[in-house]
């Protein structure tokens, strides 16, 4: 054989066994990235828009192919503001979110999207592209997450942005005992409120507020966080309101509680008749009175009371139930005083009616001379 064939098959057979020892393998690249993979399906890249494939071999051949994509970032969370941008609200309270802004990223078509809860992010509302806008439930945490979601290759949704309230409830009405704790009291008594509980509800700065009225409610004193502590007027119910209030969002003026008295006026004076109605008796006459009226007015217990005197109200009998009776004495004038005791709240007793009598002695055996004065005379004697 010619020896030039002979060498020339000879170099390919060695070329054959050194492919089979050593096979090629291609590698790709982006550009002149040191990092290499075998699948060109693996290779990711960074934001740009024009990237140079290079195609490399075990044996440094090498060429390279361009490509250009217009590429995104993932679609980033969008933020807002809090409407309220309170941490607490009372329940009812609209919740809703304003000022919205849409922090980029993602291809394709974009929305923002909300959902809700109303107990603390146990259960949600649907995603959904229209905006939340609800009234507080003061059951637990109220929250509101938004998202960004786009239909590109790749996008799919953003993290979401969480905003939540404490929503408490409203204001409840506070209670008290009333001063006195009595349906009836008598006129100027003091009326005013104690042991007052506050029963919660309601945020921010919260204060108890007071009212009274005098006239049953017909006109009544300005709110004010001063306690009601009045006279009682007699003219008719009188009452005090009161109530909490409380500035937080939503959260306003509870119901109001209330608290009444019936006033009545105090207790009058009784009259009655003398017995025997003159001016002038003589000693041991009887000395009472009769047909005795009670003028009205106080509550509670209420009882006529009798005391009289024989010195001219230098010294009293004591005051006593027991109706005045006695006989006249001739050593000045006689008198007897009535009125009208009740226990009910400031009532006391009334004034007293006064009725007196002159008492002047019995009338004494009258004394003469005889004439003549003798002790024996003749018949015919004048």
């Amino acid at each position: 054989m010619n020896p030039f064939y002979r060498t020339y098959f000879t170099l390919i057979f060695i070329f054959l066994l050194l492919s089979q020892a050593f096979p090629k393998t291609t590698y790709y690249s982006v550009d002149n990235s040191p990092e290499k993979t075998k699948n060109i399906e693996t290779i990711y890249f960074s934001i740009s828009d024009n990237y140079g494939i290079r195609k490399t071999d075990n044996y440094e051949h090498s060429s390279v192919s361009h490509y250009s994509w217009s590429v995104a970032t993932i679609p980033e969370a969008p933020t807002a503001t809090k409407s309220p941008n309170v941490d607490t609200v009372c329940e009812g309270q609209t919740l809703t979110l304003s000022n919205l802004t849409d922090n980029g990223g993602g291809t394709g078509n974009c929305e923002i999207e909300y959902r809700h809860s109303t107990d603390n992010g146990v259960t949600w509302t649907v995603w959904s592209t229209t905006p939340s806008s609800f009234a507080a439930v003061a059951s637990d945490t109220n929250l509101i997450e938004i998202r960004k979601t786009c239909d590109g290759v790749g996008s799919g949704s953003s993290a979401a942005s969480q905003y939540f309230w404490e929503v408490t409830a409203a204001p409840e009405a506070p209670t008290a005992t009333k001063s006195p704790n009595v349906n009836t009291v008598c006129e100027v008594q003091t009326l005013t409120l104690n042991d007052l509980t506050d029963n919660g509800g309601g945020t921010g700065n919260c204060e108890i507020e007071y009212r009274h009225s005098t006239d049953n409610g017909v006109t009544w004193t300005v709110w004010s966080t001063t306690p009601s502590s009045f006279a009682a007027v007699a003219s008719d119910t009188n009452l005090i309101e009161i109530r909490k209030t409380c500035d937080g969002e939503n959260c306003g003026s509870s119901a109001s509680s209330q608290y009444f008295w019936e006033v009545t006026t105090a207790p009058e004076a009784p009259t009655a008749t003398k017995s025997p109605n003159v001016n002038t008796v003589c000693e041991g006459q009887t000395l009472t009175l009769s047909d005795l009226t009670d003028n009205g007015g106080g509550t509670g217990n209420c009882e006529i009371e009798y005391r009289h005197s024989t010195d001219n109200g230098v010294t009293w009998t004591v005051w006593s139930t027991t109706p005045s009776s006695f006989a006249a004495v001739a050593s000045d004038t006689n008198l007897i005083e009535i009125r009208k005791t009740c226990d009910g709240e400031n009532c006391g007793s009334s004034a007293s009616s006064q009725y007196y009598w002159e008492v002047t002695a019995a009338p004494e055996s009258p004394t003469a001379t005889k004439s003549p004065n003798v002790n024996a005379v003749c018949e015919g004697q004048t």
